[in-house]
């Protein structure tokens, strides 16, 4: 179904391909430490690492945020002599 091209001949072997010829994007990515996303591109690692930091620290915040709403719910809840709760 699908035939193989040949190599890309270069006028002298000698020389080193170029650059963009010689690695993809993502070799260099890799080479620079940049982390991929699919639709964002590339970001430094460190970036990724500081985000990655303050979501955490504002998901516990908001963990903690509904586990005390939660406490407080229970605690308000009183049982009537029949078993019922209000």
């Amino acid at each position: 179904m699908f035939s193989e091209s040949p190599p890309l001949k270069r006028k002298n072997s000698d020389q080193n391909p170029p650059k963009t010829e010689a690695t993809s994007a993502c070799a260099e990515a890799l080479n620079e430490e940049l982390l991929h996303f699919m639709a964002g591109g590339f970001i430094p690692l460190d970036e990724f690492r500081e985000n990655n930091r303050i979501c955490k620290a504002k998901l516990n915040q908001i963990r903690l945020k509904h586990r005390s709403e939660e406490i407080r719910n229970v605690n308000s809840r009183k049982v009537d002599w029949f078993g019922n709760i209000r």
